[in-house]
């Protein structure tokens, strides 16, 4: 930076971070040179102010910078990585901010419906693996077109509904990091409220949990209900590391009926 006199100033700061924010204690110095005119007694060095760093994710943020002297402009400016550190990644997605050992887990859960298409229902899946995040938003029985996605009031994407054997399907895929066919997942929906919306009207809601543990379906719908009850089983098979072959297998137990799928990913046509 600057002082007020126009002279380039260097800033130091050290400070604690909570979550995705950085509030640091600043420093300049004064004094220093370059070769054998260095001497460290000459060195002094004195508070300059704070700054405040957020990170929108693993390769992007803003810092706010509040100098003490007020003859000296406060403001923000983004800043972007220029290093990353040896055998680390970075996918842009959340993925990226959690480490290799963060724990494993998913949580999948039903959608409410708000009574405009009674026959609709909905399922949010957020799946986690060391190195790897996904989550999908899936909606059936609604009116065939496009439905926008909110995640916590902002969109996130569209839904393509389409009519299939026995009604409509729409889903909507999002990973970190991503592959081909699906969007990168760089913001994290547990705890937020996850809407299925065309323009004004909401059709689908729910408040996508925090645990890892799948909570059951809401209540009410068709009759007839398996006798082993409702549930979601989801099996998943990959080789060791994030690429390669993938076959994933999910049962899942309604109030009104049973569905089984096997999925294959990159594997040869």
């Amino acid at each position: 930076t600057y002082d007020n006199a126009g002279n380039p100033t260097w800033v130091s700061a050290m400070g604690p971070v909570t979550g995705d924010v950085a509030v640091l204690n600043a420093w300049s110095t004064r004094g220093g040179a370059f070769g054998n005119s260095f001497d460290p007694a000459n060195v002094q060095t004195q508070a300059w102010g704070t700054l405040t760093v957020r990170f929108s994710s693993c390769t992007q943020g803003t810092v706010q910078f509040n100098p003490g002297n007020p003859a000296l402009a406060s403001g923000s400016m983004p800043i972007t990585r220029l290093t990353i550190p040896y055998n680390s990644s970075c996918s842009g997605g959340i993925s990226g901010d959690s480490g290799a050992t963060s724990g494993s887990g998913e949580i999948v859960q039903f959608m409410t419906n708000t009574g405009l298409v009674p026959a609709a229902s909905g399922k949010l899946k957020f799946e986690e693996l060391p190195g790897r995040a996904e989550f999908s938003a899936e909606a059936e029985d609604l009116p065939a077109g496009a439905y926008a996605l909110f995640v916590d009031g902002i969109q996130r994407g569209t839904i393509a509904v389409a009519t299939v054997a026995g009604g409509t399907n729409g889903e909507l895929e999002f990973r970190s990091p991503v592959e081909p066919g699906k969007v990168l997942l760089d913001f994290d929906p547990r705890g937020k409220v996850v809407q299925i919306r065309q323009g004004a009207s909401v059709f689908l809601s729910a408040t996508l949990g925090t645990a890892a543990a799948p909570p059951p379906p809401p209540t009410g719908g068709g009759s007839g209900s398996p006798p082993f009850g409702d549930a979601v089983y989801h099996l998943s098979v990959e080789p060791s590391g994030n690429d390669g072959p993938e076959l994933k297998a999910r049962l899942e137990q309604r109030v009104n009926r049973v569905d089984f799928n096997v999925e294959l990913e990159d594997v040869p046509a």
